[in-house]
């Protein structure tokens, strides 16, 4: 379900909140694209798979984070 839960206006402090943690998520993708490209210059397998793992939750997170700051959240 990914109706509007609510029409009430999100606090700006929300919003911010909210704005912030996809900003950080922003910072962390590069962080892991860092990494990433070390990991495969030493030809480390199993960070790289961990790395995969790690970016798919930041994805998570962000997607989860732009859809509460939509209204649209339903946890």
């Amino acid at each position: 379900m990914t109706g509007k839960i609510a029409n009430k206006r999100l606090a700006n402090k929300v919003m911010w909140a909210l704005e912030d943690i996809i900003g950080c998520c922003l910072t962390m993708r590069d962080a892991i694209t860092a990494a990433r490209r070390r990991a495969e210059q030493t030809q480390d397998v199993i960070v790289l798979a961990r790395l995969g793992d790690i970016a798919d939750q930041v994805g998570v997170i962000e997607r989860r984070a732009r859809q509460a700051r939509r209204g649209e959240y339903d946890g």
